[in-house]
């Protein structure tokens, strides 16, 4: 069902060191001819200096190194890299749009530190912002727990209430006559001002020339300059994260060899099929599942790249199998799943982060919870039920008509400081 696929594409798992002894590649269960089938592997002995001659890309070179995994240069030039820079550099807001962001329902953006313990709904911590490139169109009750960014000229269409717990930044108006409106910090309005009510904790600035009016009345206090607000989001072409490169780059560079992990294993598959990686970075051309489960158990620092895209009519489920698993899972097309989907631990979303390289629509009928990091930039995704969200979101569009809460992680913006490449 396309009304999974957001489900599958806004729920992954994150990345860690790799254990002493590795789990190697086992499928469990029937494969496709009906048997059971298990590959090769093994303990990559003591983990201690890198012996004279070793390939410095080898799986032995890479699972004695500790945090988030490297990737190899994406074949344009690029060379190897963190994909805790990666993380950090993308996932700095709970919602990130490259377009707009439209609700006709409430929406709950705040934040807590996995680093410190899980989501805690009763003492969540400041932040969890929001950026987005262009209008925000508001129905319902909106509370944002750090700060709103709207890039866009045509602004905020503010609801029935906003409350915004950091700094309002908005290139265009800020309206209706009935919205109620509480920003914490300054509120920086490049259009006109129209609501019933408006407490600004900081300094409301508008743009010179353009009507404040509030409960039928300009406020008191107001000041006059020039607005400009940059857009957050990183959507232009050249501030994009290659997936399709990446993914290309791994190809050939990977680790399939040491586990005789076939690339071709989960291109059709009908079967419930599992599939235990441990550590390394491993490549798949497709997966394409009928009538079968699909869980991918992950027992180390393991990145996975998918050269096409992933197709599952029933359920997907990726577990983080020890306390130090994290994945970072690249596929160049889309995700699309017909079944339930539990992907990662909601008390460390930060350990979680997918890429999609390709792009299309993507419908979410039913109320649903996500775990995870995801980066869709070009993805435009309409949700008809109720989503919760334990990471962060990037995608190009937004549509709702149901609840959307989203507890952001503060420990991915630090990702990149457990990288050690």
């Amino acid at each position: 069902m396309i009304a999974r696929a957001l489900v599958a594409l806004l729920c992954t798992l994150g990345c860690a060191a790799c254990a002493q002894q590795d789990t190697v590649a086992t499928f469990v269960g029937s494969s496709t001819d009906g048997a059971s089938e298990g590959v090769g592997g093994g303990d990559l002995g003591d983990l201690g200096p890198l012996p004279d001659g070793v390939d410095p890309q080898s799986r032995l070179a890479y699972c004695r190194g500790k945090g988030p995994p490297v990737l190899v240069g994406d074949g344009s030039g690029a060379t190897d890299v963190c994909s805790g820079k990666i993380a950090q550099q993308v996932f700095g807001h709970g919602l990130c749009a490259c377009a707009s962001v439209a609700s006709n329902f409430d929406v709950r953006v705040d934040a807590f530190d996995s680093a410190l313990g899980p989501y805690d709904p009763n003492a969540p911590l400041p932040g969890g912002a929001v950026a987005i490139n262009d209008k925000l169109d508001l129905t319902g009750t909106t509370r944002i727990g750090g700060d709103l960014v709207v890039a866009g000229a045509q602004g905020v269409v503010a609801g029935a209430s906003l409350f915004v717990g950091g700094a309002l930044l908005d290139a265009g108006p800020l309206g209706t006559a009935s919205s109620n409106v509480v920003v914490q910090g300054d509120a920086r309005v490049g259009g006109n001002v129209e609501l019933a009510t408006l407490a600004v904790g900081g300094t409301l600035t508008v743009a010179p020339g353009q009507s404040v009016k509030v409960g039928g009345v300009e406020p008191s206090g107001l000041a006059r300059a020039a607005v400009n607000v940059a857009a957050r989001c990183g959507c232009g072409a050249s501030q994009l994260v290659d997936v399709g490169g990446i993914v290309a780059a791994h190809a050939q560079s990977n680790h399939n060899a040491d586990i005789a992990l076939d690339a071709k294993r989960l291109a059709d598959f009908k079967s419930d099929t599992t599939v235990d990686l441990p550590c390394g970075r491993f490549y798949l051309s497709a997966i394409q599942g009928s009538g079968a489960r699909l869980t991918l158990r992950i027992s180390g620092r393991v990145a996975l790249f998918v050269g096409g895209n992933v197709t599952l009519d029933r359920d997907l489920d990726v577990e983080l199998a020890t306390p130090d698993a994290e994945l970072d899972l690249f596929v160049s097309g889309t995700i699309n799943a017909g079944g339930d989907v539990r992907l990662g631990d909601e008390a460390q979303p930060s350990r979680a982060r997918l890429y999609i390289g390709g792009g299309g629509s993507f419908n979410v009928a039913g109320n649903a919870t996500f775990v995870g990091n995801i980066y869709a930039p070009s993805v435009d995704a309409a949700l008809s039920g109720g989503i919760e969200v334990y990471g962060a979101l990037f995608v190009r569009r937004i549509t709702t008509s149901g609840p959307v809460t989203i507890h952001y992680d503060h420990k991915v913006a630090r990702a990149s400081r457990d990288c050690i490449e």
